[in-house]
């Protein structure tokens, strides 16, 4: 698949510090993952849907076959929401292999494209739609909307030559349209430079440049990602940093992302005037 490039896919930050984040090279995600990471299970439509509750690991399994009987599968969703699977050769009972190896002829083909059905039927009666994949990211979504009543939009969403993006959300301020958070799924190495392409979700926040050296040593708190370092920081979103910490530091942002006047009008506030 050709990738889109950089250019066509950046918008231009309404502060001018830097562009909004065009996104990194994709990871390679399994099937799975690319089918159910912005869902969750539903235990009661699982089981309608045929799944069985593990008694050991409280996981819900569920066996298909597919291509006519030629295959087996065996769907695994855990606690959690992790869906995984494994397809087997129903004359051999062996793992059939080709499925997860790209450019493996026209026959693995087919049979991949019947394991995609049986996952996106599963997906369509056993889960339900999130607007990001982590809690946290979902958390404080829900909090933005109550506190500002901003709901995100994505400016990928529309590009299907994109799809490993389409769940970067942009939260704007109502009047002027300038973004003050940026929700991200990104592969950890970004963050933390160790090669390892496990998602990792990530919010974008300005800061005022003079709070950036005690801002960077708390935990869970790093330079921009593909920002301004002066001005941007990244906060994980993966429950190190609490909640209401999280949204003082998007509060802070708000202000700092406001038009001159409003940052007027709240420091006068603040001070109590």
């Amino acid at each position: 698949m050709a990738r889109t490039s950089k250019k066509q896919i950046t918008k231009e930050h309404p502060e001018g510090d830097k562009p909004i984040p065009a996104p990194e090279a994709p990871s390679d995600l399994t099937l799975e993952e690319e089918i159910f990471q912005r869902l969750r299970p539903v235990p009661e439509k699982l089981l309608k849907y045929g799944f069985k509750k593990g008694d050991s690991d409280s996981a819900y399994r569920c066996r298909a076959a597919i291509k006519d009987g030629a295959f087996n599968c065996e769907i695994t969703v855990t606690e959690q929401g992790e869906v995984s699977g494994r397809v087997t050769d129903a004359a051999t009972a062996e793992e059939y292999l080709p499925l997860r190896i790209p450019g493996s002829g026209a026959y693995a083909a087919s049979v991949r494209e019947a394991y995609r059905e049986l996952l996106l039927d599963i997906a369509g009666q056993g889960f339900q739609e999130v607007i990001f994949a982590g809690e946290q990211a979902n958390r404080i979504t829900a909090e933005i909307l109550k506190r500002y009543d901003v709901r995100p939009d994505f400016p990928w969403q529309e590009n299907p030559s994109q799809n490993r993006y389409r769940s970067y959300g942009v939260f704007r301020h109502r009047d002027s349209g300038k973004w003050f958070a940026l929700i991200m799924n990104v592969r950890e190495d970004v963050i933390f430079k160790n090669g390892s392409a496990k998602p990792l979700d990530i919010v974008n926040l300005k800061a005022a440049p003079d709070e950036m050296p005690d801002l960077l040593r708390r935990p869970g708190i790093f330079p921009g990602y593909h920002m301004n370092h002066r001005h941007w920081i990244s906060v994980i979103l993966s429950g190190e940093l609490p909640d209401p910490d999280i949204m003082s530091l998007i509060e802070e942002s708000r202000r700092l992302t406001s038009g001159p006047a409003k940052r007027q009008r709240r420091s006068l506030q603040d001070a109590g005037l």
